[in-house]
């Protein structure tokens, strides 16, 4: 090469490859997949390889990304910080030189799949029964908050599966909700409407196109159906004030027919590049699908790696029918032109050669979990842990003791790379020997206790009771409840029936009923002379007390004629009759003893 010559051209420039476009960036574990689209031109000199850089300052500064040498239009980039907020661009190198850098991808942020709340360490006996835990609400994946479709198709792995998530919900990774055209994607979807439906249009670069139709096999050949057409949904575009891309390369949007924003039902498009503004070779400078016909309702997004597989359906060769299938992929045409220039199309083959398995088929397009759940344990014979039918983790104990550990692994549905481990321990131990039932031994027989005399009792019982009771005490009486112990001068007479308690912690208490009655001997007092007067009624009624209730009587001498004793309360009454000293001793008499008192009445 000359040398250049300042102001004269340089034909380099001329070789320099243009740059990348549509690099879309997608969150997993400190990780992002990252998806783009070849150069429109490579300066005619093959591509040889892309530098992938990224930055976390939102294009301040650039980090490159060291990966092998590869002319491959995706990549992982890998060592990344979870929760911090990622931008993309690539560059595309010939055997010349690099190209200038493609415009930055929206932010990512990688995410890892979070633990809401841990499962607890478990003891449990030998031989206990299965135990089922609920797990769904434990674990999160941050990055989705809208349903999770899988699309399962007949391509070969690893490009056999895509999975979308629907804005039903609000979340990251999209500019707003479309709540209308996600239910309405879904009413297909959960009545298997969309089951072995194919793509019936493909344009490279541009979108592929499916939902309308069904394929089977039959005799010859195959038989093409409609899917059932629902009720049109009202169309949910982006607001008109709105300059954000919506129709951008892995997001999936709803067909529609020309010139009625309002007329979408079954049929829906992968969009292969950025579709959202115009002017685009392939739709002769119009606007681009955020704004034609009303503007193209974008419902749900691709995961993971999921736009290498709708890539591999946009590689599938073409072939030219009627419309709708002029532009319709067939697999494992002999002899087809494998070109993807988008207006290029094989010749028409005859239908009654071809196999329903000849088309990209989606063998089943169905809602599923965002999270997928295996376990193991490190004691299978002693904890064998599984899931079942409905989702749960199930706890199967076998009949050795000891502890194992299970781990649950919480996986994303559309990437296994991104998933936690949650670890637990389980005891598994033998039961205790029951425990020596208490039984009260102390003598329950009724005891006489005197009235303010010092008392003690000790209640005693089997099975090693900790602490004792007893309830409803004489007054005066109290219980150490340590060493069950009672004591005390009762100070009120009568019968108390006291419930005895022996008591241990994971026993039955043991009770029994013990009657103590407290006595008294009869007290009572006169004076020593009486003085009465004859004819005129006389009561002498002294205070008494005694338990059980006492009795009185003359012991020795007399009343005055006229006047008697009250047996039960020692009362003197009457009207003397006769002049005179009259001498008399009172017995007052109960179980407990007797008690004398001397006085003498004096009648004048």
């Amino acid at each position: 090469m000359g040398v250049l010559l300042l102001g004269q051209s340089s034909s380099v420039a001329s070789v320099i490859p243009g740059s990348p476009t549509s690099v879309v960036a997608v969150s997993g574990n400190t990780q992002l997949a990252v998806t783009w689209t070849a150069p429109a031109s490579t300066g005619g000199s093959a591509i040889t390889d892309y530098l992938v850089e990224y930055s976390s300052n939102g294009g301040s500064t650039w980090t490159t990304f060291t990966d092998p040498v590869s002319t491959a239009t995706s990549c992982i980039v890998t060592g990344l910080t979870n929760g911090t907020a990622y931008v993309i661009r690539v560059s595309a190198q010939n055997a010349v030189r690099l190209s200038l850098p493609s415009a930055n991808s929206a932010p990512a942020t990688p995410a890892n799949i979070s633990v809401l709340a841990a499962l607890p360490d478990l003891s449990v006996l030998v031989n206990a029964p299965p135990q089922s835990i609920n797990v769904d609400a434990l674990y999160d994946n941050p990055d989705v908050t809208g349903t999770v479709v899988r699309f399962t198709t007949n391509q070969s792995e690893p490009n056999n599966l895509i999975y979308i998530e629907l804005f039903d919900q609000a979340g990251p990774n999209r500019t707003r909700t479309t709540p209308l055209t996600a239910a309405n994607f879904l009413a297909y979807a959960n009545a298997g409407e969309y089951n072995n439906t194919f793509i019936h249009r493909s344009v490279p670069g541009f979108v592929v196109q499916g939902g309308g139709f069904t394929v089977t096999s039959a005799q010859p050949g195959i038989l093409i159906g409609s899917v059932t057409q629902f009720p049109a949904v009202v169309n949910e575009p982006k607001p008109a004030e709105s300059s954000v891309a919506n129709n951008v390369r892995g997001t999936i949007a709803m067909a529609k027919l020309g010139s009625d924003p309002n007329s979408a039902t079954n049929q829906w498009f992968f969009n292969l590049a950025d579709n959202s503004f115009g002017p685009n070779g392939l739709d002769n400078g119009r606007d681009g699908l955020d704004n034609q016909n009303g503007g193209f309702t974008v419902f749900g997004r691709v995961l993971g790696n999921g736009m290498a597989a709708v890539d591999a359906i946009a590689q599938v060769p073409r072939f030219g029918y009627a419309s709708p299938f002029d532009t319709i992929p067939l697999r494992n045409v002999p002899g087809a032109n494998p070109s993807t220039n988008p207006s290029f199309t094989n010749p028409a083959v005859d239908t009654t050669t071809l196999a329903d398995d000849q088309f990209v088929k989606f063998l089943t397009i169905a809602p599923v979990d965002e999270l997928v759940y295996s376990v193991t344990s490190s004691a299978p014979a002693l904890v064998s842990p599984s899931f079942d039918s409905a989702g749960k983790l199930v706890l199967t104990y076998g009949a050795g003791v000891g502890t194992a550990t299970v781990t649950v692994r919480a996986s994303s549905v559309f990437n296994d790379d991104d998933f936690v481990d949650d670890s637990f321990s389980v005891m598994v131990t033998v039961a205790p020997p029951p425990p020596t039932a208490l039984v009260i031994t102390s003598d329950l027989a009724t005891v006489s206790i005197n009235l303010g005399v010092s008392f003690s009792h000790q209640i005693t019982a089997s099975g090693s009771p900790t602490s004792f009771g007893a309830i409803r005490l004489p007054t005066g009486l109290k219980l150490n409840a340590k060493t069950g112990l009672i004591s005390g001068k009762p100070t009120k007479v009568g019968v108390f029936s006291v419930t005895l308690q022996a008591l241990k912690k994971g026993s039955t208490a043991a009770t029994a009923t013990k009657v103590f009655t407290v006595v008294q001997a009869p007290t009572f007092t006169y004076a020593a002379t009486i003085n009465a007067k004859k004819g005129k009624a006389l009561r002498v009624a002294p205070k008494i007390a005694g338990y059980p209730a006492p009795t009185f009587s003359i012991l020795n001498g007399s009343l005055p004629p006229g006047l008697s004793l009250n047996a039960s309360t020692a009362a003197i009454t009457g009207t003397p009759t006769a002049v005179g000293t009259y001498p008399f001793t009172v017995r007052g008499s109960n179980s407990v003893g007797n008690t004398d008192r001397n006085a003498t009445i004096m009648v004048k």
